[in-house]
């Protein structure tokens, strides 16, 4: 017993002598694999011939909360064994307050399994932010995470293309399962088959391209990317978002590269070539249908959106506190086949938890993007170009929630970057005082 003893005093003992900056040069290869998950776990799942619910698999996939949940472990150990004291900000509070409400929400829910799943899906990218707020990276350190999630993002473009022209239907009947061919395919009588790489769906894996975009883009106006190596990791980026067919994300590139990159009416100008460039390659790629369809009024994709929303509105008069959590979403639909799924993520979250939930999310964000892009003496040792990246995939993300369920990957990527932004601030708001 006294050996046993001995030896977790040792392991304790290491456990606290392991250096936070030791562990942040880990972040970049967790988010990395975070990136190819998906399709690991599916190919495990089916390899082992069980199903999306099994117990088993649900181990497997929450691998990376495992993960998150060690990481904060350590950190909170440490920092407590040297007697810090925790800085508490207005948007700490206020995502406390939010994740509070989430749990209320749990109690008063009818199926508490659903809804632990639920709340699991819409708030555990908080988890995330506070892995950033603790794991601050510095500048040096957040050049060298953003340059292997674009390799990443890269390797997962090119995958992409070579799911569409080489691999075909068959790929995602057999890793993904029968039912998912469909999801890979346009849903508009244009049969298509769309790239959504190592992603779960072409939207997710459009999105990720374009927090790719906007690394690359930051990192090319500090000098960190060369003209060629940049256009050569664009192109890349963009040949692989135009094989995700996804409108959405072509939509929301259109606006982020816009707010990121125009500033005056030459950048206007060249902003304007390259979109009707990119329209051109669209159309000989053969998918002109796939906006076409969306202006005639024939596409049941959109237009079944307006239906959803009225669904939406009758689902709010009859529940106006909200539903509780587990009621709505696909995450419910697991459980539920019949479970309503109002598309825009920000839509399911007011259906569950009244429009107080949603505008205690909405006013999150403001704090967030006010934080971020308000200047300040912090510019003097935050690149500006930095703090404008990360408002643009805050903003990236908000137009997401509006159209369509959420995803885990780009989610967690963008709230790890705004943890990590909001202590930056913190902390050179403090060498100001200071000075």
């Amino acid at each position: 017993m006294d050996n046993i003893k001995l030896n977790l005093s040792n392991l304790f003992v290491s456990f606290l002598t392991i250096r936070i900056d030791s562990l942040k040069s880990f972040l970049k290869y967790f988010f990395a694999l975070i990136t190819v998950h998906v399709l690991v776990v599916y190919y495990i799942k089916n390899l082992m011939g069980i199903s999306i619910n099994d117990p088993i698999y649900v181990m497997i996939k929450m691998w990376k909360e495992i993960v998150l949940c060690g990481f904060l472990a350590i950190y909170l150990i440490k920092y407590f064994s040297e007697n810090k004291t925790i800085k508490i900000q207005l948007i700490d509070l206020s995502i406390a307050v939010f994740v509070l409400f989430g749990l209320i929400y749990i109690v008063v829910a009818p199926n508490k399994v659903t809804a632990l799943w639920s709340f699991r899906s819409l708030f555990e990218i908080f988890g995330f932010y506070m892995l950033g707020r603790m794991f601050s990276l510095r500048i040096e350190q957040l050049n060298k995470f953003l340059y292997v999630l674009i390799i990443m993002g890269c390797v997962t473009s090119i995958f992409g293309v070579i799911q569409v022209q080489f691999l075909g239907a068959d790929f995602f009947s057999e890793v993904y399962g029968v039912d998912k061919v469909a999801v890979a395919m346009t849903s508009f009588g244009y049969e298509k088959l769309r790239a959504s790489s190592t992603f779960i769906t072409p939207h997710e894996f459009g999105l990720y391209l374009i927090l790719c975009f906007m690394f690359a883009s930051y990192l090319y106006k500090m000098n960190k990317l060369t003209r060629q190596v940049f256009f050569l990791i664009i192109s890349l980026l963009l040949v692989g978002l135009l094989f995700s067919l996804s409108r959405s994300s072509i939509v929301i590139l259109i606006i982020c590269s816009g707010l990121y990159w125009v500033n005056d009416l030459k950048k206007l100008f060249l902003f304007s070539i390259g979109c009707l460039f990119g329209a051109v390659v669209f159309v000989l790629m053969g998918a002109i249908e796939n906006i076409v369809s969306v202006v005639q009024g024939t596409d049941p994709s959109s237009m079944g959106r307006f239906r959803v929303f009225d669904e939406f509105m009758l689902h709010l008069m009859e529940y106006p506190f909200g539903s509780g959590m587990g009621t709505v979403g696909v995450v419910v639909r697991r459980f539920i086949p019949t479970a309503p799924q109002f598309e825009g993520e920000l839509f399911n979250l007011i259906a569950m938890t009244s429009v107080v939930g949603g505008i205690i999310y909405l006013s999150i964000l403001v704090m967030v993007l006010f934080k971020l892009l308000k200047r300040n003496a912090s510019s003097m040792f935050i690149p500006e170009q930095y703090l404008k990246m990360v408002g643009v995939i805050v903003i990236a993300l908000l137009l997401r929630d509006l159209i369509l369920p959420r995803d885990f990957t780009n989610y967690a990527i963008g709230w790890f970057l705004v943890g990590s932004t909001i202590s930056f601030l913190r902390q050179f708001s403090s060498i100001r005082k200071d000075i």
